[in-house]
């Protein structure tokens, strides 16, 4: 058994290797035309080998669950995962070695490999003598476009050098990479680590290095999986802009004096939602229960502290 496995897979690696090779002279050679027919041979030729019943076993077995090998989005069935691992590996991916991610299909439309960070490095490396500069990127922003909808805008730039030719892509001003932002559902607070999004602008910029210096995609990528869809943003006529009315002071604020607002207010402002605000009550309950106001600080960040300790529990922090 395991001399069929080693005997098909090393068959089918050999003859995806043979068509990525003929793909890559036709990049070469630049001309679009032979690039696109390079590329559908490449992928009539991965097809021609998923369809065998051996080869297709062990492409799914990269996607079970329990070996973790591959991270799947979505539900996606057993023949598009065999599609898309097939073509992961035409593109010269490793299952397991976090180069891409399969995304399944939204209504009709057919699952697709996402590549990423390490599979654009990886995509850029198989080029002639292509060597990877830096890729820089900003600290994300917060930013709202028309319509209201909330982006990461991040700017950045990257550069490599492909047969003494050197490219370079930018992003920045109104051409940052924008992400959406993601916020939890109990109180809309960002729930994006700031690590992640970096990382997705670097493989945004590493995708565009990849598209400028081969002038083809080569494989489906979800390339927008991470991106602001544009049917997301909504431009709406805002009509005038309505003067801002003082706010009232909530009830817990009445009666306070200046120093003990500041400490209600300072507490606000770390924890400014509904479940706070509730945490908010028990502790004005039980500084109303003391007799000395002076301790209204000590029972205030003891409530604090419970709240913030049962909030990181339930976000499995």
């Amino acid at each position: 058994m395991a001399d069929l496995i080693k005997s098909t897979g090393s068959q089918m690696m050999q003859t995806l290797d043979e068509a990525r090779q003929h793909w890559l002279a036709a990049v070469a050679e630049g001309n679009p035309m032979l690039m696109a027919v390079a590329e559908a041979d490449a992928k009539a030729t991965m097809l021609q080998q998923i369809r065998q019943q051996q080869v297709a076993a062990m492409l799914l077995r990269f996607c079970d669950p329990e070996l973790a090998m591959t991270e799947i989005v979505g539900n996606c069935g057993d023949g598009e995962k065999i599609r898309c691992t097939g073509l992961a590996i035409l593109s010269g991916f490793v299952p397991g070695k976090d180069e891409y991610a399969i995304f399944a299909g939204k209504g009709n439309s057919p699952s697709k490999v996402y590549v990423k960070e390490n599979g654009y490095r990886k995509l850029l490396g198989i080029l002639p003598g292509c060597q990877i500069g830096d890729v820089q990127v900003g600290f994300p922003q917060i930013e709202t476009l028309d319509g209201g909808v909330e982006v990461w805008s991040v700017a950045g730039r990257a550069d490599c050098t492909v047969d003494g030719r050197k490219i370079s892509v930018e992003a920045a001003g109104q051409f940052s990479i924008r992400l959406p932002v993601k916020r939890s559902r109990q109180d809309s607070s960002v729930i994006d680590n700031v690590d992640g999004i970096a990382a997705k602008a670097r493989r945004r910029l590493l995708q565009q290095l990849w598209r400028k210096a081969t002038g083809s995609s080569f494989i489906d990528d979800a390339n927008d999986a991470d991106a602001v869809q544009p049917h997301e943003i909504e431009v709406i006529d805002a009509g005038p802009v309505p003067q801002p009315q003082p706010a009232a002071d909530p009830d817990y604020m009445q009666g306070l004096t200046e120093a003990e607002r500041d400490i209600v207010a300072e507490w606000i402002a770390e924890f400014g939602n509904a479940n706070s605000l509730k945490q908010l009550q028990l502790a004005w309950t039980a500084f109303t229960a003391m007799a000395k106001k002076e301790q209204l600080r000590e029972a205030v960040m003891t409530v604090m502290t419970a709240a913030k300790d049962e909030r990181k529990s339930a976000l499995g922090g």
